[in-house]
């Protein structure tokens, strides 16, 4: 008790001594007085271990522009600005430096909040948090920390990472080498630490290089925290949609696992192209393969043909309608089957054992012989074929 007493009456006396000196609010301020020789111009006066009043060239306020520069003594803030902040870092030809109004280095080394021209107005409220050779050169733009970041778009954000660049207006570069250019403001890149550029292609567009994939958990377990829903893209770029491995391009798997389209015209919803081998620019055969309708429950399914076309009208080639009739050949079939040429085709020959072998109603079959024909449940009859 009697030494936390002592120091207590030591610290008032301090307290009444600077007030003394010329007041302890201009003091803390470094505004200079007769009384208070000791504290240097623009640098905040404080007390050393032997309690006499000192000041440092590493702690200073600018008390005309509101400035406040901590950290090595070299940071500079460019003369006319105000508001700036240097919370701290910096070293020799490593300094921290605010050249426009309102801007912040919070710390690290070799930061830059400001575009550093001869206006001290057009890049304000930039900011730096910390980190090593990061710029943050126009107004509201933020670097948060990490290495050789600039972010040179207005609002753009650089949060970390590593030689990212934040050059469009209200983007987002993030990770390792993720590059906006200036043209395409409003972009968000992620790049992983893949040591190669990850460049924006367009404004407004969300990208991320993920190369050991991406994973998208929207259900889990309610007692063990357990994903149980999720959607995964492989480095090998399949997708897999409740399944954490796809075997293909897209896997869909889960009781409830479906692919769905809905649109609101006739088109073809699917459209399948062969290409030349190695060349996906030529392209050999296209199919369509869509729906047709004229109301509820009035629709048709269809495969048509394009030839060697990605767009544009089809040749129906196979037509199921909303009774079930299939056309080949034909857009309005009027049998279950309705073929459109003057040709029906059996390619295999078979021959009935017997009168009496297996078969169903309908069956049709030939050999170099006889037509056969089963008219009943394991009951064929023939007719022969002859030259002419």
């Amino acid at each position: 008790m009697e030494s936390k007493e002592s120091n207590r009456r030591s610290f008032i006396r301090k307290i009444v001594g600077v007030t003394a000196l010329g007041g302890l609010g201009a003091l803390l301020l470094g505004r200079q007085s007769d009384s208070a020789s000791a504290a240097g111009p623009n640098q905040i006066a404080f007390y050393d271990a032997s309690s006499s009043l000192t000041s440092s060239n590493n702690l200073r306020w600018y008390d005309e522009d509101g400035n406040l520069v901590a950290g090595y003594n070299g940071n500079t803030v460019t003369l006319g600005a105000i508001g700036a902040t240097i919370s701290g870092g910096g070293a020799s030809g490593a300094e921290n430096k605010v050249t426009d109004d309102y801007g912040t280095v919070g710390g690290g080394l070799s930061n830059r909040a400001g575009n550093n021209d001869e206006t001290v107005t057009n890049a304000r409220y930039a900011t730096v948090g910390g980190g090593y050779v990061n710029t943050a050169s126009t107004q509201y733009a933020t670097v948060g920390g990490g290495d050789h970041n600039g972010a040179s778009g207005s609002y753009a954000t650089v949060p970390g990472g590593r030689s990212n660049a934040a050059a469009g207006d209200y983007c987002f570069a993030a990770g390792r080498r993720a590059k906006i250019d200036a043209t395409h403001g409003g972009s968000f890149l992620f790049a992983d630490m893949s040591n190669y550029d990850f460049n924006s292609t367009a404004a407004n567009e969300f990208a991320v290089r993920a190369t050991g994939g991406a994973r998208f958990v929207t259900a889990i377990d309610g007692a063990t925290g357990n994903p149980t829903q999720t959607t995964v893209i492989t480095p090998s770029g399949n997708l897999g949609v409740g399944i954490t491995a796809p075997a293909r391009s897209i896997h869909l798997q889960g009781g409830n696992a479906c692919f769905r389209m809905d649109r609101n015209t006739n088109s073809s919803a699917f459209i399948l192209v062969r290409t030349a081998p190695g060349d996906f620019n030529t392209v050999w055969k296209t199919f369509y393969v869509g729906v047709d309708a004229n109301g509820v429950n009035d629709g048709s399914l269809f495969i048509g043909d394009v030839g060697t076309q990605v767009a544009g009208p089809s040749t129906k080639r196979l037509v199921i309608d909303n009774s079930g009739n299939i056309g080949v050949g034909t857009e309005t079939p009027t049998a279950l089957l309705d073929v459109n040429s003057d040709v029906f085709r059996v390619r295999s020959s078979k021959t009935p054992a017997t009168a009496g072998a297996a078969g169903s109603p309908g069956d049709i079959c030939w050999d170099s012989n006889y037509v056969y024909v089963c008219v009943a449940s394991n009951t064929w009859k023939r007719a022969a074929l002859s030259s002419w």
